[in-house]
């Protein structure tokens, strides 16, 4: 995915670079910096830490009362009749999808704030491109192939407009 993106911001810009009648306004912004000055970002990560420890114990009891439950079923499944069987099957699922439901809304809980974080940050990132006239904005981070931004001059970097942007909101 991450390649993808790459490989059309490339093909956007040469595309963009045969208009030569009209300058292009192009900038960056390191947003992993921006996220870990911005002030409403600082305590994420142990905002997300702390609810991780405070779900860990529920979640652990709910997975074990699984594996007794299962643990009891194949212990006397050849006594046991198909109407049991099939009730206790029930049972086991049912506390499964519950288990599925409480992690994806622990993660839904821990993600929110990053969201919120990144939301607001975005939203400083378009009010300078607009304000600045930029045309393109790129994101300069390391991705998992590799930069994103293999060179740019300093002067295209608005990282620390940005920075201010988010401080004139707070």
């Amino acid at each position: 995915m991450k390649l993808k993106l790459a490989a059309l911001v490339g093909i956007v810009l040469c595309c963009l670079s045969g208009f030569a009648e009209e300058d292009l306004k192009i900038g960056y912004v390191n947003i992993n910096e921006v996220f870990e000055a911005y002030d409403k970002a600082k305590g994420i990560s142990e905002v997300m830490r702390a609810e991780r420890e405070k779900t860990a114990k529920e979640y652990i009891k709910m997975e074990q009362e699984i594996k007794e439950e299962d643990k009891k079923l194949r212990e006397k499944f050849s006594v046991l009749s198909d109407e049991e069987k099939g009730k206790r099957r029930k049972n086991i699922q049912k506390k499964i999808q519950k288990l599925v439901k409480f992690e994806r809304t622990r993660k839904e809980k821990e993600q929110k704030p990053v969201k919120e974080a990144l939301a607001a940050i975005y939203k400083a990132v378009e009010t300078v491109g607009k304000r600045d006239g930029f045309d393109i904005i790129i994101e300069k981070r390391q991705g998992l192939f590799g930069k994103m931004v293999l060179f740019a001059k300093e002067s295209l970097d608005f990282t620390d407009e940005v920075m201010k942007e988010l401080l004139k909101k707070q």
